[in-house]
């Protein structure tokens, strides 16, 4: 699982969680079909895979990547 994540240019992100969820993947496909391919073609087949959830984001309403330690205060 970690080389496949390593590997994979559609994978942006790869959290383990402390969670029923023991991975959040953040994935970036052209489309819901490229989606539909990366669920059933790569993850699905990996016998470490259970089960797998989607939600598709429909609209960013704040991404950040930098913190201002000041801004706390």
């Amino acid at each position: 699982f970690r080389e496949m994540v390593q590997g994979n240019p559609r994978i942006m992100d790869c959290y383990m969680m402390a969670a029923e969820t023991d991975f959040l993947l953040r994935v970036v496909c052209k489309d819901v079909g490229d989606l539909r391919d990366f669920i059933v073609n790569t993850l699905m087949p990996m016998e470490c895979v259970a089960t797998c959830r989607s939600s598709v984001v429909l609209e960013e309403l704040k991404h950040e990547t930098a913190f201002l330690i000041d801004a706390q205060r």
